[in-house]
C-alpha cells in the first residue's frame, strides 16, 4: 500500500470527502446565482427599452472622443481610469461596451 494512503484513516478520507463535497456545492451555487443575475438584467434591459427609457452613456465626453480614435485606447482606459476609480479590467470592459 501507498504510504502516503496509510497515513490516512477512515474519517480522513470522510473529511475530505465531505470538503468535496462542500466545494462542489458552493460552485454550483455560485453558477446558478450568475444565471439568475443574468436573467434579471436581461429583463431589466428589456423593460428599459419598452419604456424607451436611454440609459446615459457611464463614460465623459473627453474618454468617448478618445475611445472613437483607434490609436488613442490606451488614453482613453487610462483617463476613464483615473475619472471612475475603476480596476483595468472594468475601465476597458466599459469602453468596450460604449463601442469603442
Amino acid at each position: 500500500m501507498n504510504p502516503l494512503l496509510a497515513a490516512f484513516d477512515a474519517t480522513s478520507y470522510a473529511v475530505l470527502g465531505l470538503l468535496v463535497c462542500l466545494l462542489a456545492g458552493m460552485i454550483s451555487l455560485e453558477k446558478r446565482q450568475r444565471l439568475a443575475q443574468r436573467r434579471i438584467e436581461r429583463k431589466l434591459d428589456a423593460l428599459l427599452q419598452h419604456q424607451g427609457v436611454e440609459l446615459p452613456c457611464p463614460l465623459s465626453p473627453e474618454v468617448q472622443k478618445l475611445s472613437r480614435d483607434s490609436g488613442q485606447k490606451i488614453a482613453a482606459i487610462r483617463l476613464h481610469r483615473e475619472q471612475t476609480g475603476l480596476s483595468l479590467a472594468e475601465a476597458k470592459a466599459e469602453l468596450e461596451e460604449y463601442g469603442g
